[in-house]
């Protein structure tokens, strides 16, 4: 993403009729600066205002709207060990200040400012050991720490920053989170979380990369989560066997995000746990629920966590593929009056019976149904859709239709909807289900489905002459329904995947051109656009289409 790093802007005033408007600066830090320095480029200082070592200089100033608080590549800050340096001052660094409207606080990189041969993200580590094994006890404990605190902060960026060797005891809820935001207009995006370790007595994995603050991840769809990285393979367990007796550690994002997209979620034992609105264009894999290695909490892809019950609006989720989970929970809508899941792809989902639940609400004066739409989504069994029923714990019941359409369906043992009961949809004792299959779906046996080259390797992506080419119904009306980018109309032809770099892992999205469903469409998540499926990017380290 381009970005334009200015210095200082002098505005004057041609009259008296036009007001003086305050000048947006940019302000440098680097592991060699000094913070009597002024904050220059070419004199840095070596702490970011709101760091408990801002000094001099440094501490002086009061970042304003358009602001530019830019960290040179390469370098690291240590929030853990303070005989290293640069040391932040303590464990969290409390950034509170805002943007305007139209005018955000960017706090960041400048790509062509770096120490050392090329650009890497700069560092922030907890200085604890980066080890798979799960340890004795923390070196430094970020227990319900706040490491990077923008709390209800609007109209601000954070971007690109690697965080690492954060140790966790594990021994009680989440109270805090490595970035922890949740302003409007509040936008976290290109980092990378990796390397995050937690006591072996530990029975909370509720360490969190990011957490929210506030209520304004609900339904504010200016507060977004993009173009992210949550790996944990080199954290603990990241190296324990792999699907479906693998585990995993790390929550990715809890309570923050209206909007998550173009991510990446590798090694975790949570993807989100949120009040998000929507979830589109992200990859889910290898992911281990806590309970694989003794933790009390289950593990999602999404779980919708609404506290206090509040109705979100619309729920969407689409684009993502998904393969290797062992989870608790897959994706899970409630507390919502329609939901849109869509264009989604998945395999080797291991807990069919809870793959995709639908809970509707217990505050019938708020949100009296549940609608929801699965159209155009490939699945390899098992895959139950579940109707939930109410809990002593407030989950709420199912009692609204759920709507069926252009789905592929691989291995699940029927040949028909009619079929479904208990291998495609199931509903609770105490819930209200009423499943309808508006047509044009497809069942095949793994068999005949691979034989038609839908495999994992491709992604199940159609090639020439499959059964789901021009076999959907078209429903170009809907497109601005299901989404405001109408991706239900193009269908899943790219994607996005984790691939390496100089600068560490990175969520890339290839870009390949979409192609438009078009009068004919296809059943399933892909449009099919020629003899072949779409060539996904090389030199990645997991690679999707």
């Amino acid at each position: 993403m381009n970005r334009l790093f200015r210095s200082t802007l002098v505005i004057s005033t041609l009259s008296f009729l036009i007001p003086v408007i305050a000048s947006a600066s940019s302000y440098y830090i680097a592991a060699n600066g000094n913070d009597s320095n002024s904050g220059s480029k070419a004199s840095p200082w070596q702490h970011a205002p709101g760091m408990p070592n801002c000094k001099a200089n440094c501490a002086g100033v009061t970042p304003q709207a358009g602001d530019s608080i830019i960290f040179r590549g390469g370098d690291t800050w240590h929030f853990g060990n303070a005989s290293l340096t640069p040391y932040v001052g303590g464990k969290s660094w409390n950034f509170s200040w805002s943007g305007a409207s139209g005018s955000p606080i960017y706090v960041g990189v400048d790509q062509s400012w770096y120490s050392g041969g090329s650009w890497a993200r700069p560092v922030f580590t907890g200085d604890d050991p980066v080890t798979t094994s799960a340890v004795s006890s923390c070196t430094y404990d970020f227990n319900n720490v706040n490491v990077v605190l923008l709390g209800t902060d609007s109209h601000i960026r954070l971007d690109n920053f690697e965080m690492m060797g954060f140790c966790y005891s594990g021994t009680s809820g989440v109270n805090g989170g490595f970035v922890n935001f949740g302003g409007t207009d509040a936008v976290v995006e290109n980092m990378y979380f990796h390397g995050m370790t937690i006591e072996s007595s530990g029975t909370d994995d509720e360490q969190v990369a990011i957490h929210g603050s506030g209520n304004g991840f609900k339904a504010d769809l200016t507060n977004q989560c993009l173009y992210n990285v949550f790996d944990n393979s080199d954290g603990s367990y990241g190296n324990y066997g792999n699907y479906p007796n693998g585990r995993a550690t790390l929550e990715a994002i809890q309570n923050a995000c209206a909007v998550v997209a173009f991510s990446v979620f590798n090694r975790v034992s949570n993807g989100l746990v949120s009040s998000t609105s929507i979830v589109h264009d992200n990859l889910f894999h290898d992911m281990y629920d806590p309970s694989l290695w003794g933790g009390r909490n289950h593990g999602n892809i999404w779980n919708v966590n609404n506290d206090g019950l509040q109705p979100l609006g619309a729920q969407k989720f689409y684009n993502n593929v998904m393969y290797n989970i062992n989870e608790g929970v897959g994706v899970w809508f409630q507390q919502n009056p329609v939901g849109y899941y869509f264009n989604n792809v998945s395999w080797n989902i291991s807990n069919s019976a809870n793959c995709l639940r639908v809970g509707g609400s217990n505050v019938s004066t708020l949100l009296p149904v549940t609608t929801m739409y699965i159209y155009n989504n490939t699945w390899d069994a098992p895959c139950t859709v579940r109707g939930t029923a109410p809990s002593p714990g407030g989950d709420p019941a199912q009692n609204g239709p759920v709507y069926f359409q252009n789905n592929h369906m691989i291995g699940f043992g029927i040949s028909s909807f009619a079929d479904g009961k208990g291998s495609l949809y199931s509903c609770d004792a105490g819930a209200t289900c009423n499943w309808i299959d508006n047509g044009n779906e497809l069942f095949q046996t793994e068999a005949a489905a691979n034989a038609q080259g839908y495999t994992a390797s491709n992604s199940y992506a159609p090639g020439s002459g499959g059964s789901t080419i021009g076999a959907g119904a078209n429903l170009s009306n809907m497109c601005g329904t299901f989404s405001a980018d109408s991706e239900f109309c193009q269908g899943t032809s790219d994607g996005v995947s984790e691939q390496g770099s100089a600068g560490g892992e990175i969520a890339y999205d290839p870009a390949i051109p979409m192609v438009p469903r078009q009068s004919s469409w296809d059943i399933g998540a892909y449009k099919f656009s020629g003899a072949q499926s779409p060539n996904p990017p090389t030199g990645l380290t997991a690679s999707v289409q």
